[in-house]
């Protein structure tokens, strides 16, 4: 496996990565066309070369083996964001650990419902928080069903971001 590693320096400055990923399961279909139908089903933070922080249904917020989701994946990419605080955010990611998974935030994406809850996440919400916590905040705070490809797709700047 590759190193991709959780922080690279690019010309000076710090970017925290993310890997997006699809599989081919029904509920996956199901993500990407509520979500727009892009590419993407699932999203998670990278916290060193071999793991991720990410929301999952029924498990909640874990920390998983980056190469068990490349292996759950049929196609993934890894980006990369600049960050002001790495430390800060990673520590929010961490102090995540155990909470439960948004079952009603990840259903009312289509709808656009309000997706920061505090005591839950699903996928993007969870690493949407991550990046603010970490100082980047792409998205307004009354921002509404941020799922995983409007952050994708913002990431390349195909959505405005007022």
């Amino acid at each position: 496996m590759h190193r991709l590693g959780a922080a690279a320096h690019v010309g000076g400055e710090v970017i925290q990565r993310a890997i997006y990923c699809r599989s081919r399961s029904p509920v996956a279909l199901a993500i990407r066309l509520g979500d727009g139908v892009g590419p993407w089903a699932h999203c998670a933070g990278l916290i060193d070369d071999e793991h991720v922080i990410e929301a999952r249904g029924w498990s909640g917020v874990v920390v998983t083996p980056l190469a068990d989701v490349i292996r759950r994946s049929s196609e993934h990419t890894v980006v990369g964001y600049k960050v002001p605080d790495l430390a800060y955010g990673q520590a929010w990611a961490r102090a995540t650990l155990g909470a439960p998974y948004d079952w009603g935030g990840a259903l009312g994406v289509p709808w656009r419902r309000k997706w920061q809850d505090p005591s839950a996440h699903f996928c993007s919400e969870h690493l949407e928080a991550w990046l603010s916590a970490a100082g980047l905040q792409r998205f307004r705070s009354s921002a509404r069903g941020i799922g995983p490809n409007r952050s994708y797709w913002a990431t390349h700047g195909l959505i405005p971001i007022p």
